[in-house]
């Protein structure tokens, strides 16, 4: 998915609410990251996750959205192929 479009479907499920209510982190795999975030007391229920062409795209988006006040969450993945937020 073209990084414009990630930042305008983030944009519309935000409505407005505080950046800072948001975390924001990369992932290679949905089903890994989904255990991984449960396992360490995340709440998923709100969970939404988009892919990305590039890892530099995902990267640039998380440092957009990090510099605006979402919390970062740091997996430790080193292949990047979606971008999600809490």
């Amino acid at each position: 998915m073209k990084k414009e479009d990630i930042i305008k479907a983030i944009e519309d499920l935000r409505m407005g609410l505080p950046f800072s209510y948001y975390t924001i982190g990369t992932m290679e795999d949905v089903a890994t990251e989904l255990a991984y975030l449960k396992q360490n007391g995340y709440d998923t229920t709100t969970w939404r996750f988009w892919p990305v062409d590039t890892e530099e795209d995902a990267e640039e988006i998380k440092r957009y959205y990090l510099e605006k006040g979402m919390k970062p969450c740091f997996n430790g993945r080193t292949k990047v192929k979606y971008i999600f937020i809490l």
